[in-house]
């Protein structure tokens, strides 16, 4: 397979390129800006890439870099990845998110950009796309510049920082988290096997983000959750069952995993 990534530094692109250099994939990694005929000869494109403005100002085509990217695909021959989020759902059915209900976007402009090109990149793709739509995912965040930082970011960072992690939320919200690693292996699969099917990929587990913060202080050696809105909100996850049916073999976490995930991102820390 050749495979090409656009939008080479993002956070899962790292991890995706790294897996598959592991698994003697042929790819190649390419900038946010490369021109679109830099996939020609490539077997799948998966893209990265995200506009800033997706995060705070309502859909542009000529702002949508999956539809950039769908399209140089289809000119180019290849099958479309695009990595979409659990935020297409509406918020009264992601506990749950099941793959069937509506993507009509959450209450953030980023939600609704993304259901809006997930249509568009649809049409742009004629068939030839799978349609990724991910979790909560976590991994080594701390010291990562130029991105929007993620909730386990924020955590790290602020347990380096001041020796606490802050919650504006109940330590009982459930939310889907998929570590990187398996990410990064979940869409390399889908981007060889190349299915036509839009899929769920989490770890399809609520988890207790307050169990989180207290692994990740464990690692530490040291720490405060402090709380100050103790309401559970934006509690989520992932219906797996679609994606367990086209990759049955395929190894999703269990709290177990997420646990010495947090522990090593903890130690990570401390030795850093």
């Amino acid at each position: 397979m050749r495979l090409a990534l656009i939008g080479r530094n993002s956070f899962i692109a790292r991890h995706v390129h790294k897996c598959a250099q592991a698994q003697g994939i042929e790819v190649t990694a390419l900038a946010h800006d490369a021109p679109s005929d830099a996939v020609q000869g490539m077997d799948t494109v998966v893209n990265f890439s995200i506009d800033p403005s997706w995060f705070s100002q309502a859909y542009r085509t000529d702002r949508d870099c999956d539809l950039r990217a769908a399209r140089a695909a289809a000119h180019a021959g290849a099958h479309f990845v695009m990595c979409s989020t659990r935020r297409v759902y509406p918020d009264h059915a992601r506990f749950p998110g099941r793959e069937g209900t509506p993507a009509n976007g959450d209450e953030t402009v980023y939600g609704r950009n993304k259901a809006v090109s997930e249509s568009a990149v649809l049409a742009a793709a004629n068939g030839a796309c799978t349609i990724l739509r991910l979790s909560n995912i976590s991994g080594p965040e701390h010291g990562i510049t130029g991105r929007r930082q993620g909730f386990f970011a924020q955590m790290l960072a602020s347990l380096h920082r001041d020796g606490v992690i802050r919650f504006d939320m109940s330590p009982a919200t459930r939310r889907d988290f998929l570590p990187v690693e398996i990410c990064a292996q979940g869409i390399l699969l889908a981007a060889r096997d190349r299915p036509a099917a839009t899929l769920n990929l989490g770890s399809g587990t609520p988890t207790r983000c307050g169990n989180l913060a207290q692994w990740i202080m464990e690692g530490f050696g040291r720490g405060t959750l402090v709380v100050t809105d103790n309401t559970a909100r934006d509690e989520f996850f992932l219906d797996m069952a679609v994606w367990r049916s086209h990759f049955p073999r395929f190894p999703l976490p269990d709290e177990n995993a997420l646990k010495d995930l947090c522990i090593n991102l903890g130690r990570e820390l401390r030795d850093a």
